[in-house]
């Protein structure tokens, strides 16, 4: 681009060379959060030297107040501004989705321009990445549903364990939209992703007992699993979760879970009674013992 040409603003250059492959996605993160310190920093300096400016007096405009005055003048200022986050918001409607979809490593030049971060609702999906959890039974139908309300994803995370397995949903997810592909992580990082999400998903052709469905519960989260016997003999349906036979019916039975906040605090609290119930780590524990003795 040459000077006589029009200048792009450096939020879009940015964009381009990540798209380009000539800066890393990495890189691209910390860009972001820079420019969100930067603005921060412009506004703390704005509004400080603005508070100066008032502290001038009309019959001394060369006398500056006390240091306490000039504090509490600033102080004054600052509150009266428009809440700093939601004048960034305005600003960035697209900033804070991506620094969030960065910290699971997703995509952070996903197309989710409109869509505040407390309004977008995640669906997680977790299972490692081989047939038998068959993860890419609900990307078709979801990406559908996410193009209907953009508010919705599909967050599918898990290592990668069948490797050839494994490029073919890359291959997928990197094509549609309204579905991510997450890299493993560690538990305390799972479960903290698992606490920011809406629901957990379950589409495994086979299961013995999910884990991660039995983790669900345990956070307070509620389930929507795929109706086989393995989740069957976990999840008990519209009592501690709810249960799907295809895609279509899984995203039904979102949409029971989005419109009824009954039904979703009643799946939530039943799921936690249950796990508490049956599978607490002393029952574990307990039982594991008893197993063993009865092999001596």
């Amino acid at each position: 681009m040459t000077m006589g040409e029009g200048k792009m603003p450096l939020l879009l250059v940015s964009k381009k060379f990540v798209q380009n492959g000539m800066i890393s996605k990495t890189l691209w993160t910390c860009i972001i959060q820079i420019k969100l310190q930067a603005v921060e920093l412009c506004m703390h300096l704005m509004t400080l030297l603005l508070a100066t400016f008032i502290t001038f007096s009309k019959e001394g405009r060369n006398k500056l107040h006390s240091i306490d005055s000039l504090r509490k003048g600033r102080k004054n200022l600052w509150q009266s501004l428009p809440n700093r986050r939601t004048m960034l918001e305005s600003s960035y409607p697209t900033l804070r989705m991506r620094i969030l979809l960065s910290r699971i490593n997703l995509p952070v030049t996903t197309d989710v321009s409109g869509v505040h971060v407390q309004r977008l609702r995640v669906f997680l999906l977790i299972c490692g990445l081989r047939r038998v959890k068959d993860p890419l039974y609900l990307v078709e139908r979801f990406s559908e549903w996410h193009s209907e309300n953009p508010q919705n994803v599909l967050v599918i995370i898990g290592p990668k364990i069948d490797t050839v397995f494994t490029d073919e949903v890359e291959a997928v997810v990197k094509r549609t939209a309204g579905v991510f592909l997450a890299r493993e992580r560690s538990r305390p990082e799972l479960h903290a992703a698992m606490k920011r999400c809406f629901a957990v998903v379950n589409s495994s052709v086979s299961e013995g007992m999910s884990a991660a469905i039995l983790e669900a519960m345990d956070l307070g989260l509620p389930v929507v699993a795929r109706d086989i016997p393995g989740n069957k003999a976990v999840v008990q349906h519209e009592v501690t979760g709810l249960l799907y036979s295809s895609p279509q019916e899984f995203v039904h039975q979102s949409q029971r879970l989005l419109s009824d906040h009954e039904l979703r605090a009643r799946l939530i609290r039943n799921g936690k009674v249950y796990v508490v119930k049956h599978h607490s780590l002393k029952q574990e524990r307990e039982t594991y013992l008893r197993l063993m003795d009865t092999l001596h």
